[in-house]
């Protein structure tokens, strides 16, 4: 009887345990992965809100400082050095709206929207009445208070619902970040 000479030849590739091995991990990793990813989204975009109420509160501070340095201390039509000189300030210093005329101190129908477009660069977009913008302005409480609620989101909630809110309060010139949002103080 004659060997043959039989050659076995092995082949490189996966088993089929170690294929649902690594699809097991994949699938782990993804449930991981995949809402961390939705977390830092949220997060990422409650950071660029808060970096507009931080620019939003350096521009209603300045336009105080340019009131107090220009020896102003009644209210203040179209103050000079600031926004093209348009801007309206009550007796405090901190803006009110533009073109108000010799009125009192609240914040008249567009002045949230005025105050908003006319101190940031590059504003986002705002709107009253409406939720087609980022944000919707509300003018509120004795008409000293803006609210712009964040609606790039989808949230479509009024202002003491909205998940997330910048809000400005012109008798203090505080400027603030407050909504349902877990992360944040209700407004």
């Amino acid at each position: 009887m004659a060997f043959q000479n039989i050659s076995i030849r092995y082949t490189s590739g996966f088993t089929l345990i170690e294929l649902i091995i690594v699809i097991v991990v994949l699938g782990i990793l993804s449930a991981i992965a995949i809402p961390r990813y939705a977390d830092l989204k949220d997060e990422a975009e409650l950071n660029i809100i808060k970096y507009t109420a931080s620019s939003f509160q350096a521009a209603v501070k300045n336009t105080q400082s340019l009131f107090l340095s220009q020896g102003f201390s009644t209210r203040t039509q179209n103050l000079p050095g600031i926004a093209g000189n348009i801007i309206d300030t009550n007796n405090s210093g901190y803006p009110i709206g533009i073109s108000k005329g010799n009125g009192n101190e609240n914040i008249n129908n567009s002045g949230c929207e005025d105050i908003w477009r006319n101190l940031l660069d590059d504003a986002p977009s705002v709107e009253r009445g409406n939720n087609n913008g980022d944000y919707r302005a509300y003018r509120h409480d004795s008409r000293r208070f803006c609210s712009f609620a964040y609606r790039k989101n989808g949230d479509t909630a009024g202002r003491n619902q909205s998940q997330i809110v910048i809000r400005y309060n012109s008798t203090t010139g505080v400027v603030d970040v407050c909504g349902r949002s877990s992360d944040l103080p209700n407004c």
